[in-house]
């Protein structure tokens, strides 16, 4: 059983009122996804968005990167990646951490 803090403090009418601390809202943090391995199919630079082959095969797996990143990625480069829940579009899958292997 996990037990908070909690302050008391003194409210007007006699009672106490409790203040949470925020340590409740603490959630075990959960274990990293797999790290993924592909090389880049195809990229346009211009969009930053490209296509991955999975080193495991199946089916090619869609990008898209800031502008910052464009200048990174090439066709035939060996990247990582890993894949999140995307919190914005309806939970669909998308590419994180997306980075170029060396050698």
């Amino acid at each position: 059983m996990h037990l908070s803090p909690t302050i008391y403090s003194p409210r007007k009418n006699g009672k106490r009122s409790h203040i949470r601390t925020g340590a409740e809202k603490l959630k075990p943090k959960k274990p990293a996804p797999p790290v993924i391995t592909g090389t880049i199919k195809s990229f346009d630079r211009w969009k930053g968005i490209g296509w991955i082959a999975p080193d495991t095969g199946g089916r090619p797996i869609f990008f898209e990167v800031n502008v910052s990143a464009r200048s990174q990625f090439i066709p035939g480069q060996k990247v990582q990646y890993n894949f999140e829940q995307d919190r914005e579009d309806c939970g669909k899958w998308v590419v994180v951490n997306l980075q170029a292997i060396s050698g």
